[in-house]
C-alpha cells in the first residue's frame, strides 16, 4: 500500500514513516503545495493530512479541496492534533473520509487505514 503523509512537522514526518515500514510504504512532504504536486505525479492508496501545515497560503482542508478538485482518489485521512467530536465533524463534512488525533499512534492509524480500504 502506497501512502502520503503531508505534515509541516518533521518528527511526526520521521514517527509515521518509521512506525508505519512495516505494514506500508509512505512518502512524505512537509509543504502542501508540494504534497498536491506529489499526489498528482505518483498514485497513493492513502494520503494523511494534518489541518496545520505552517503555511499562511494552504491549510490541510485546502489540500483536501485541491485534491478533490483533482479527482484524486486516495483515501483522505485528517490526522492532526486538533482534538475533539467539533473537529472531527469539521473534518468528516470537509469531505475527510476519516478523522485522526494525536498524538500519532501507528499501529492504530495502520489498523483504521485497513478498516477504510476495505469496507
Amino acid at each position: 500500500m502506497n501512502i502520503l503523509y503531508i505534515e509541516d512537522n518533521k518528527i511526526n514526518r520521521m514517527v509515521v514513516q518509521k512506525g508505519m515500514a512495516p505494514f506500508a510504504m509512505v512518502k512524505t512532504e512537509e509543504n502542501g503545495f508540494k504534497g498536491i504536486e506529489l499526489a498528482l505525479s505518483d498514485h497513493f492508496d492513502v494520503i494523511l493530512i494534518d489541518l496545520n501545515l505552517g503555511d499562511p497560503d494552504i491549510d490541510g482542508f485546502g489540500v483536501l479541496k485541491q485534491l478533490k478538485d483533482k479527482d484524486v482518489l486516495a483515501k483522505m485521512i485528517a490526522l492532526t492534533a486538533y482534538a475533539g467530536p467539533e473537529w472531527k465533524e469539521k473534518c468528516l463534512n470537509a469531505g475527510f473520509d476519516l478523522y485522526l488525533a494525536k498524538p500519532i499512534r501507528p499501529k492504530e492509524i495502520w489498523e483504521n487505514i485497513l478498516k477504510l480500504t476495505h469496507e
